[in-house]
This record gives C-alpha cells, sequence and structure tokens, in this order.
C-alpha cells in the first residue's frame, strides 16, 4: 500500500466509518498547513466534540507476510488549547480495532510517524485512521506506505480489484 492521496479525491476502496467524513484536500483546514508532500492529503475536521470517525484502507492479503511496518505523515495542530486524538488501529474481517499507535498530543507541523509495525497478519487486514473531535483544527494524513515481507517472497495483495465494464 503506497498512498499519497495526489489524485484529488478520495482513493477508491479508502472509506469513512464513524460520525464524521474524511475528505481529500489540502492540510487540516488551518491555515497555511499545506500537504507533506505534492499537493493534496487526506483530512478531518471538527464536527461536534467527541465525534470518532476512521478513515479506512482498502483490504489487504497479509496471510503470507513473516513482517510488516506501516509509515505515515500527520499533522493535528491545536486550537486554542484543544486538540483532536489521532490513533491507528488494524482489524481482520471487518472484526474488532486493535491500536497500532495514540496521541492526543498537538502536531503544528507534519510528523513522520517513523515505522510502526504491524502485528495479526491475516487476509482482509485492513487499517483504521481514527480521529476522535476534541475542538482542534482536525487531523492531516499523507503519505501512507505498508511495507510488507511475504513468505516465500511477493508483495502484499490488495483486495479484488473491479473489472472495466467495456466501452464505459
Amino acid at each position: 500500500l503506497n498512498e499519497g492521496f495526489e489524485g484529488g479525491s478520495m482513493p477508491a476502496g479508502w472509506t469513512s466509518e464513524g460520525d464524521c467524513g474524511w475528505t481529500v484536500g489540502t492540510g487540516d483546514y488551518s491555515t497555511g498547513t499545506g500537504a507533506n508532500t505534492g499537493s493534496y492529503n487526506a483530512r478531518i475536521t471538527h464536527d461536534s466534540t467527541g465525534d470518532e470517525t476512521y478513515l479506512v484502507t482498502p483490504a489487504m492479503d497479509l496471510s503470507n507476510a513473516s513482517e510488516a511496518t506501516l509509515s505515515f505523515a500527520y499533522v493535528n495542530r491545536s486550537w486554542a488549547g484543544d486538540t483532536d486524538e489521532f490513533g491507528v488501529y488494524y482489524r481482520v474481517n471487518g472484526g474488532t480495532w486493535n491500536e497500532l499507535f495514540y496521541t492526543s498530543t498537538a502536531h503544528s507541523t507534519w510528523t513522520a510517524s517513523g515505522n510502526i509495525t504491524l502485528t495479526g497478519f491475516a487476509a482482509n487486514y485492513q487499517l483504521g485512521f481514527l480521529m476522535v473531535d476534541n475542538y482542534g483544527y482536525g487531523v492531516g494524513l499523507d503519505d501512507v506506505v505498508v511495507n510488507a515481507t511475504m513468505s516465500g517472497g511477493g508483495t502484499p495483495t490488495p483486495g479484488p480489484t473491479p473489472t472495466p465494464t467495456p466501452g464505459a
């Protein structure tokens, strides 16, 4: 998985689950942040304090992974001392979310996550980027990369790709 959101709209297979909606734009709804790289990033902003919304990746087949890491860049600026919470979780087969990363600390500039070790390898593996609304400026997300070493070689397989309809 390698997503920088440079298509200018939400990539195929990425969905929002929860109270608000993640979108693709520039920065974190505050002024001057811009994207981490390129022109666009995913972002979500304040709706109602306490709202929780995941940006969910397409399913990946990590059933043959011997190791895998996730990296990304994020920004979550404080607004008058109020900071939104941001976390990353994984689930298998649409089940329970399991925490991989969490912060309630404000980051006023783009911050690299470093390599986060993934666990729970399986087919139908999804990541969820969670914003909990605490009346901050929202969260910006960019440059999402999953690197995996597969047993016997190869690379992680994304979920099924739609078959184009002739003449469409």
